[in-house]
C-alpha cells in the first residue's frame, strides 16, 4: 500500500563491494543486531531512523548519521492516559472538534506565535514544556 509498506533500497554505487554488514530497517533481523564497539552509519532520518538512532547510539563505538532533509516528528506518547485528562477532553469534545476543523493541518496542532529565535532559552523551554508536556532531550554536536 505505498511508501509505508514498500521497501526502498537506494542504489548506492559500490554497495555490492562493501565488505561490512549492512541492514535496511524494513528487513532488520528479528533477533536484533549487536552494535557493540562497531562504527555505524545510518543513512536517512525518516520515521524508523529517528527511533533506531538513539538505540544504536547506546551500543555503537561511533555513529554517523547522513541526513538530506530534517525530519519533523513528535513523541507518540502511547500509554496510559490520566483519567482526569480523559474526563476534561470528553467534556470539551465539541470545542476540540471545532478547533480541529478550523486547523490548517487537520489535527490539534497550535502554532507558537513567537519565533524561537526571538525567545530567550527560558521562554523556549517553557513553551516546549507547555506544548509537549515533557522535557526535550537536547543534543549538542558530537554528543551521539
Amino acid at each position: 500500500m505505498g511508501t509505508l509498506s514498500t521497501t526502498n533500497l537506494p542504489g548506492f554505487k559500490g554497495l555490492e563491494r562493501f565488505q561490512g554488514k549492512w541492514y535496511h530497517t524494513s528487513r532488520f533481523p528479528h533477533g536484533g543486531v549487536d552494535f557493540t564497539a562497531k562504527r555505524v552509519a545510518v543513512v536517512g532520518t525518516g520515521a524508523t531512523a529517528v527511533q533506531a538512532i538513539p538505540e544504536i547510539s547506546q551500543q555503537a563505538k561511533q555513529l554517523t548519521v547522513f541526513q538530506r532533509t530534517a525530519n519533523y516528528c513528535l513523541p507518540a506518547r502511547n500509554g496510559r492516559v490520566d483519567p482526569d485528562l480523559v474526563k476534561t477532553r470528553k467534556a470539551n469534545y465539541d470545542t476540540i472538534i471545532a478547533r480541529i476543523r478550523k486547523s490548517r493541518v487537520g489535527f490539534e496542532h497550535s502554532a507558537i506565535p513567537k519565533s524561537a529565535m526571538e525567545a530567550t532559552p527560558e521562554e523556549r523551554e517553557q513553551v516546549f514544556d507547555q506544548f509537549m508536556g515533557h522535557r526535550w532531550v537536547r543534543l549538542r554536536p558530537g554528543q551521539l
